[in-house]
C-alpha cells in the first residue's frame, strides 16, 4: 500500500536532510584535509562564543544550558577561524545530541604560559550518555557512531570527529577526551 502523502513527504524530507548532512560532512572533511588554512591572529574566547551562539537554538530545544567559564584575559591564537569554529560547533552539537534533556554543558578556557611556548586549553564537558570504554579507541575513525541503550537515535554519519581531529592536527594542537558511560564526556583541545 502507498504511504499517505504527508508521511511520504516527511520521509523524503528526512532522507534529504540526511543526504545533505552527509554531503556537507564530506565537503568539510575534504577542506580540512586538502585546503591551505587561512591563519589569522585572534582571541580564542571569541571563537568559543561564536560556536556557543550557533548552538544555542539546538541546546534550547532540549533545555540544555551551555555555560561558558572563562577567566577574564586574552587567549591569543593563530588559527583558521572558520575551521576552528566548526570544530567547536561539532563538539557542542555532539554534546547536545548525546545528552539527555535538562542537563548542562560547560565550556572552559585556560592559559598556560610555558618557558618556550604557551598553550590555550579549551574543554567542553557534558552530562551525557558517554562512550563505552570498548568503543573509545575508535572515536576518531571514519564512519564510527556510538549508541547506548539509554539514548535516542541520532542521524549522524560518523565523520564529525574525524574532521575535528584533522583540523586540530593541522593546527599542531592536541585533542583528548575522558568519557564515562552514563556520566558524560569531556573533550579537551
Amino acid at each position: 500500500t502507498a504511504l499517505p502523502p504527508a508521511e511520504f513527504l516527511t520521509r523524503i524530507e528526512k532522507a534529504s536532510r540526511i543526504t545533505l548532512g552527509l554531503a556537507d560532512n564530506f565537503v568539510q572533511l575534504a577542506r580540512a584535509e586538502a585546503q591551505e588554512y587561512r591563519l589569522e591572529d585572534m582571541d580564542f574566547h571569541d571563537v568559543l562564543l561564536d560556536a556557543s551562539d550557533e548552538m544555542w537554538s539546538l541546546a534550547r530545544d532540549k533545555n540544555i544550558r551551555i555555560n561558558t567559564e572563562v577567566p577574564e584575559r586574552d587567549y591569543p591564537v593563530r588559527i583558521d577561524r572558520s575551521l576552528m569554529t566548526r570544530v567547536l560547533t561539532n563538539l557542542l552539537s555532539n554534546a547536545i545530541k548525546y545528552s539527555p534533556r535538562d542537563t548542562c554543558i560547560t565550556c572552559t578556557l585556560s592559559y598556560e604560559a610555558g618557558m618556550s611556548e604557551s598553550h590555550i586549553i579549551c574543554s567542553i564537558a557534558d552530562q551525557g550518555y558517554g562512550i563505552a570504554r570498548a568503543d573509545q579507541h575508535r572515536l576518531f575513525q571514519r564512519f564510527q557512531r556510538f549508541k547506548t541503550n539509554e539514548q535516542p537515535k541520532n542521524d549522524g554519519v560518523g565523520l564529525g570527529m574525524v574532521f575535528i581531529k584533522k583540523v586540530i592536527d593541522r593546527h599542531h594542537g592536541q585533542i583528548n577526551f575522558v568519557s564515562i558511560p552514563n556520566k558524560g564526556s569531556t573533550f579537551t583541545l
